[in-house]
């Protein structure tokens, strides 16, 4: 299924504004690999409706105190595995399955991916705010110990 960039209206300046926050820092969370932007071939980031959902929420997260090393292992947790009966988590070989420090979109090496773009439209990148849902259920309140 190809991409079309109809389906992505906002461009990252607009996408940065509508959230409040630095163009810088929405490429950062594409470095950092916890968000899978559509690029143009001139190499422009356009955005979607889920994409801005899902930048809303990695900030959410960041307010909570969550920084991105934990917002990326949390995302590893998903089992893409046994999403896809992947024969190299069979064997043992698949790089996903023995390194939980980024999730499958982020890994260059992953098994599956032809592109970045055939991430964007993966059930595991779109389970990604399901782990929203059981990080908010696994939540545990320290008592104040003053």
């Amino acid at each position: 299924m190809a991409i079309k960039i109809e389906n992505y209206p906002y461009k990252i300046g607009e996408a940065a504004r509508q959230l409040g926050i630095s163009v810088h820092t929405i490429r950062m969370y594409e470095r950092e690999g916890i968000l899978i932007c559509f690029k143009n071939k001139a190499g422009t980031r356009f955005f979607n409706d889920t994409d801005i959902h899902w930048i809303e929420k990695i900030q959410g997260l960041i307010h909570e105190g969550m920084n991105i090393d934990g917002i990326r292992r949390m995302l590893s947790l998903v089992p893409c595995w046994n999403l896809y009966s992947c024969d190299p988590h069979a064997d043992g070989t698949c790089p996903v399955y023995l390194d939980n420090t980024m999730p499958c979109w982020a890994k260059k090496d992953n098994h599956c991916r032809v592109d970045i773009l055939t991430c964007k439209e993966c059930l595991v990148y779109q389970k990604r705010f399901d782990t929203i849902v059981l990080k908010h259920k696994a939540f545990i309140q320290f008592k104040d110990l003053n």
